[in-house]
């Protein structure tokens, strides 16, 4: 596993000093990740297109709320990040002692963070994904399935059923980038009958799955993470 999957594994937080002050980022939960795109709806921030022309636009426009942005990641939990107050007093310190280019710099790197889709890629989640989405094409399903319009359905609920956890711990508890990939990563079986079966090209049958249960394949998960 490279150093992005580590960095995800281990939810590695940053340090910065500021003006003598330390503030810690933490990767953020879900909860904070939503409270940032609120934040960014609120700049009219699109990072769709030019993500640095629009984050220095903005840093020149808006300091404060930018700097609203940077305090939210370092709230350590849900508290911290419901404390209006909290937020304030980090957001205006930030806003009296880091520079425009400063701020802008700081920004880029929260929000252009793209180790989770990078990690997604190069361990081949992605290409894991896809090759599930072929084979249950295969299957005749005449079951309707209802529900999984919003992240409700499509992710928190999937979340609580597999993992047993509380919602608080859900959305505030693990961060975003370790849920996308337990998510996207989690071992699924798609039951086929010999008719299904026999219709689905043999390389889409080849997977690469580890057992952590077997004791034979102790070697490999250690190879894993070495």
């Amino acid at each position: 596993m490279d150093t992005r999957g580590i960095d995800i594994l281990l939810e590695r937080r940053n340090e910065i000093e500021v003006a003598g002050r330390r503030f810690t980022l933490y990767p953020p939960s879900l909860g904070v990740t939503m409270m940032v795109k609120g934040g960014l709806d609120v700049l009219g921030l699109d990072l769709g297109g030019d993500p640095v022309v629009s984050v220095i636009a903005a840093a020149e426009r808006d300091r404060l709320q930018c700097c609203r942005l940077v305090a939210l990641w370092s709230c350590a939990d849900r508290d911290e990040a419901m404390d209006a107050g909290l937020i304030e007093e980090r957001a205006a310190y930030l806003d009296g002692h880091v520079e425009t280019d400063e701020l802008s710099t700081l920004l880029i790197e929260l929000l252009s963070n793209t180790q989770v889709d990078d990690f997604l890629q190069s361990s081949g989640i992605v290409k894991e994904v896809e090759r599930l989405r072929k084979v249950s094409a295969y299957k005749k399903n005449n079951t309707p399935t209802f529900g999984g319009k919003t992240i409700f359905g499509q992710l928190i609920d999937a979340a609580l059923q597999r993992y047993g956890w509380t919602y608080e711990y859900l959305v505030w508890g693990i961060s975003y980038a370790t849920l996308t990939v337990l998510m996207a990563d989690k071992v699924t079986q798609v039951i086929l009958s010999e008719e299904e079966r026999k219709r689905v090209p043999l390389h889409l049958l080849d997977g690469d799955v580890i057992s952590g249960d077997d004791p034979r394949n102790a070697q490999h998960i250690v190879e894993m993470f070495s």
